[in-house]
């Protein structure tokens, strides 16, 4: 597991092995998950491993969390994502 909390304008397309999530301090996030997939607005953001994503923050702070694809925390956040249809 690793912890980050800085400010962020935002990230290019990519995946990564660890689950994620991604909370602002302050104001919203910006995600999509292709390059032709339209952004939506959230206030957090989870993401399974292995899946395309960018996020656009709002320049504040955020706190990332990354978990280990074999953790408790990284299935149950599969888990929770495979019963949520976007």
């Amino acid at each position: 597991m690793a912890v980050q909390v800085s400010a962020s304008n935002g990230t290019s397309l990519h995946s990564h092995t660890a689950a994620q999530i991604v909370l602002p301090l302050s104001g919203k996030l910006r995600v999509r998950v292709s390059s032709k997939a339209p952004f939506f607005t959230c206030d957090a953001v989870m993401i399974p491993p292995n899946v395309n994503h960018q996020i656009l923050g709002s320049g504040s702070l955020e706190i990332m969390i990354w978990f280990d694809p074999a953790s408790l925390e990284s299935r149950a956040i599969r888990l929770r994502l495979s019963l949520i249809h976007i």
